[in-house]
């Protein structure tokens, strides 16, 4: 499997690993400028919650519709608009250590009620009060509803059957959710503060959003809990200013820069499906099926290590490997990993936005296996032609001029249909 970087390569791996895969929005949306597309957002200067997903879609198919054909900077500009125009907020209530004071799937019904009634129209306002807002703004509109006044909603919309108490525990929900947020909300997004008391108010806000009944933090549980809770201890154990002022916006990039070191493994789980191996974890396995990725030179096999330090000769008499033995370990375990019942190759002709140079062990690969594939393929043409009652001499390479023409013809146009 060849593709033209790496993206497209990480799409291919997912058709490998399971039936059915997500589609390519997020991909698109990440180099797409979500500001040349302002599909619909909040209604300003009237009442109303009268967008919903639907419509946001429908905008985006009549935008697509006029811009055809579609260059793919035009589709990452309408694949950002887009996810724009979704509620961010959903990922923070549906969040599996989300609890807000309660136990796990207390606030399921809230959650359902809230996203009904809000998250599923326009992007709300910003912030908790935003939030409050749009629905306050609901509740008027679905109030006019009920005593048959114009209103924005429509009595066939699901949302419009909604009852008061359902409503009343959204309502308590949002006011939950604003008091949590209130250490970060409160403070100004332009001014720059230090980075340890924006770290102090991310931490109260997140024991806040993961207290359960029992006033157990649960975002700190466990291993990767306890390590984020050491990257805390580490910056506010000493209780004084860090000495680095940052504006609000800027904290989240600083945070993940200031501990992107940290490394924490998962747990493996017995069960799973899929694994994701090194070339020295996979050594030591046995599975159906085996995806060799990232199949350029520099990674299979690995560019050989300039040692500053020693030279050939110095490392030769301490007794130590020369640099290139990890190109003869590389090829050993492509070797090994070839032995799989099956396999799929993969190699990217772009990494990290640069042309890259397949492995050489593809380029032997396919001098030694080169001719068995045409092979192959002129087996495929003549039982094609067979049964579609077509007399032919199944002998490769072709003898019959008219026969290796159509042959050839038959390979290109299978390229072209792949």
């Amino acid at each position: 499997m060849d593709g033209a970087d790496a993206a497209w390569i990480a799409d291919g791996i997912l058709r490998g690993c399971r039936d059915q895969f997500d589609p390519a929005l997020e991909r698109l949306a990440t180099s797409g400028d979500a500001a040349r597309h302002p599909f619909p957002q909040p209604l300003r200067g009237r009442a109303g919650c009268d967008f919903s997903f639907s419509g946001l879609k429908t905008a985006v198919a009549q935008r697509s519709a006029r811009m055809q054909p579609l260059a793919e900077a035009d589709r990452a500009d309408i694949a950002a608009g887009f996810q724009r125009g979704v509620a961010e907020v959903l990922a923070l209530l549906k969040h599996p250590l989300f609890r807000l004071g309660g136990a796990h799937g207390t606030l399921k019904r809230a959650i359902e009620v809230l996203e009904l009634a809000v998250l599923r129209g326009t992007r709300p306002q910003a912030g908790s009060g935003g939030l409050i807002s749009d629905f306050d703004r609901f509740r008027s509109e679905l109030g006019k509803l009920r005593k048959q006044e114009a209103s924005s909603l429509h009595a066939s919309e699901q949302r419009a059957k909604l009852k008061d108490e359902e409503l009343d525990l959204a309502q308590s929900l949002i006011v939950s959710l604003q008091k949590a947020l209130a250490p970060l909300e409160s403070v100004a997004a332009s001014k720059p503060f230090d980075f340890a008391e924006l770290a102090q108010r991310h931490y109260e806000v997140l024991i806040a959003l993961s207290c359960d009944q029992n006033g157990v933090a649960v975002v700190f549980e466990g291993s990767q809990g306890s390590a984020l809770a050491a990257a805390f201890d580490d910056l506010l154990g000493e209780q004084k200013p860090s000495g680095l002022m940052v504006q609000l916006g800027d904290y989240p990039e600083v945070f993940q820069t200031a501990f992107a070191d940290r490394m924490v493994r998962r747990p493996e789980h017995a069960n799973a499906h899929l694994q994701i191996y090194g070339q020295l974890e996979a050594r030591l396995t046995e599975t159906d099926r085996v995806i060799l990725g990232g199949l350029v030179e520099g990674v299979w096999p690995p560019a050989p290590r300039v040692d500053p330090w020693l030279s050939r000769p110095m490392r030769h008499e301490l007794g130590l490997d020369v640099p290139e033995r990890r190109i003869g370990l590389s090829a050993h375990d492509f070797a090994q990993l070839l032995g799989t019942g099956e396999v799929i190759l993969t190699h990217a002709a772009k990494v990290g936005g640069a042309p890259a140079v397949a492995s050489r062990f593809l380029h032997r690969l396919e001098a030694v296996a080169g001719e068995a594939t045409a092979q192959t393929r002129f087996e495929d043409f003549v039982i094609e032609q067979v049964r579609g009652g077509r007399g032919i001499f199944g002998l490769y390479p072709p003898t019959d001029p008219a026969t290796d023409g159509q042959f050839k013809a038959w390979c290109a146009n299978r390229e072209k249909t792949r």
